[in-house]
């Protein structure tokens, strides 16, 4: 697990060197079809919406900052926020990815009443990184998953580092649901 995040070709002339004669390498892929990437790519345009579009997390800084400086554009401040939740709702209804960013917020928000603006400020911060460190792990999974191009190119780099065999397969979570791609190579 985790080789097709490696530099592939590297990593194949790495344990090329050190398997012993006989020795089989074995790795399960990201493929680019699978059931796990079609999720995902939903999630990130969650993320990509929450964090970017309509960034919810920014939106209720302003708000704050403003709150905690008594300006009178306050309310219209707040009143950007809801907008930006409901844009995301929207467009996501119903999805936990989109639930789980609005409750965070919401919990934080429902504070105000009795802690004070600079630290929900700083809770708001801590979970934008959350969610954008997520965000990113999504898109690098996305970035490391392969098609069956990538497969037979792995497969026929294996062949010239002097691996005597390799193959790839496909690996599937169900009859019609592709999870991932095999490689086994044998010195």
């Amino acid at each position: 697990f985790g080789f097709e995040y490696s530099d592939k070709h590297q990593s194949l002339a790495e344990i090329q060197r050190v398997l012993a004669p006989g020795g089989l390498f074995a790795a399960v892929c990201h493929h680019r079809d699978s059931f796990t990437l079609n999720a995902s790519r939903k999630e990130l345009d969650i993320y990509r919406q929450g964090l970017e579009k309509n960034n919810i997390f920014a939106a209720a800084r302003i708000y704050y900052d403003a709150k905690e400086a008594q300006s009178p554009a306050a309310p219209e401040k707040l009143k950007a926020v809801n907008y930006a939740v409901n844009r995301l709702r929207q467009a996501h209804a119903g999805h936990p990815c989109c639930d789980q960013m609005v409750e965070a917020l919401s919990s934080i928000i429902r504070q105000a009443k009795t802690t004070p603006a600079q630290q929900l400020i700083r809770q708001i911060d801590e979970l934008e990184r959350d969610f954008r460190g997520a965000a990113q792990r999504l898109k690098d999974l996305s970035d490391a998953a392969l098609s069956p191009t990538d497969m037979d190119d792995l497969v026929s780099q294996c062949l010239k580092l002097g691996f005597s065999e390799a193959h790839s397969g496909e690996i599937m979570h169900s009859p019609s649901d592709i999870a991932g791609y095999t490689l086994l190579a044998r010195i």
